[in-house]
């Protein structure tokens, strides 16, 4: 079958040999478990940001239609990931929302980094939500601006500038699987209709994720 499931049996090594069934039940457990509250969290909070600024949804719903309508499954991915105002917007709530907003780390042996002395076995916190609106690298950081990401603006920032995934060997496995399940999400509800929240702009409430305090009731308009 052509999913993700089928998929994972289908697979095989280089040397001919496929998954065994503890293999793809731990494969399907880390989908599950790690994708979950992570990209519900991202989606809850792009379809807030999205009902604060509804000049978007006319060109998202038109863009959807353009991307989802008569694809083949050979282009369907490509069309995802080159939708320029879906990318954008996307690309932009992971700056203001990371799903994952503090990467704990520690130290394997001294180093001093921006002056700092860091002795082994120091543990680091290295924060995506702090770099990700930082005015040195985004103006108006605090302000939702999808505009910024269109053209070259991403290859215009230095390393680590913006990093929602992580980086470096930890960097998140699931990051295109994020990506491109949000992204169908975004599109098919952007077709079909129009989400306005029923209460003010949800607080955040930082915990092992990026998470807004409290339900998030919407108002789904069909079109």
């Amino acid at each position: 079958r052509d999913d993700l499931l089928g998929i994972l049996i289908d697979a095989t090594t280089p040397d001919g040999e496929r998954l065994s069934a503890r293999e793809i039940s731990d494969e399907t457990l880390t989908l599950i478990l790690s994708g979950h509250e992570t990209t519900a969290n991202v989606l809850t909070w792009t379809f807030s940001y999205l009902s604060e600024n509804p000049q978007y949804w006319a060109a998202l719903a038109a863009e959807a239609e353009e991307v989802l309508t008569n694809v083949s499954a050979e282009d369907f991915a490509l069309r995802l990931f080159s939708a320029p105002l879906t990318s954008a917007i996307f690309n932009e709530v992971l700056r203001l929302c990371p799903p994952v907003w503090v990467a704990p780390r520690r130290a394997i042996e001294d180093v001093t980094l921006g002056g700092v002395a860091i002795p082994k076995g120091a543990h680091v916190l290295v924060s995506q939500y702090v770099t990700q609106r930082d005015p040195r690298y985004f103006e108006e950081p605090d302000r939702f601006k999808p505009e910024r990401w269109r053209g070259d603006f991403e290859k215009t920032l230095p390393r680590g500038a913006y990093f929602p995934f992580g980086a470096g060997s930890r960097k998140c496995l699931g990051d295109q699987f994020a990506i491109l399940e949000s992204r169908i999400i975004i599109l098919e509800i952007a077709r079909q209709m129009q989400l306005t929240t029923l209460r003010e702009f949800p607080e955040a409430e930082p915990r092992a994720t990026y998470r807004p305090k409290g339900s998030v009731p919407m108002r789904c308009l069909r079109k």
